[in-house]
């Protein structure tokens, strides 16, 4: 990823975009016959950062996205508050041994598996109303603020 030249989607570009205005990116307005598709390295880079040219103000808000390959945040360190709404996760998503000083979200759509082996966080961990058609491990993970997992149908494979 460091060095390569990427070629964004819109929904990506707009995901950066609001991003670094504290925004939401509704990528909603998408799904007339096109994925909103996020590409599981770009929402890495966003989310570990620092990357001058994909600040983040606050916080990152997505509705509706659809992100594409597996998300590997082990061992990053998250920053900035993550909140996904009404999103599609294909493949996993991987925070083993990774640090989050704000809020970890979910509401709403749907996720492949959640590792969370050994995650150490500051503050809320949330999955709320997503359908997790595979294993949600938070063994010997460290969170100080609220865990919820509610409303949620967990499916194992």
């Amino acid at each position: 990823m460091e060095g390569a030249v990427l070629t964004l989607t819109a929904p990506e570009r707009e995901l950066i975009r609001a991003a670094a205005e504290d925004g939401v990116a509704d990528l909603r307005v998408y799904q007339n016959g096109q994925q909103p598709v996020i590409h599981a390295e770009v929402l890495r880079a966003l989310c570990t950062g620092p990357r001058a040219n994909w600040p983040v103000k606050n916080r990152i808000r997505v509705v509706g996205g659809h992100v594409r390959g597996r998300l590997d945040l082990s061992g990053a360190h998250l920053a900035h508050a993550i909140h996904f709404i009404n999103c599609v996760f294909e493949d996993r998503v991987d925070l083993v041994r990774a640090r989050a000083d704000k809020p970890v979200e979910w509401d709403g759509g749907q996720l492949d598996s959640v590792l969370a082996e050994h995650f150490f966080s500051e503050s809320d961990f949330a999955i709320r109303d997503v359908t997790v058609s595979g294993l949600v491990s938070l063994r010997s993970a460290w969170i100080r603020g609220d865990v919820r997992v509610s409303g949620s149908q967990l499916r194992a494979r």
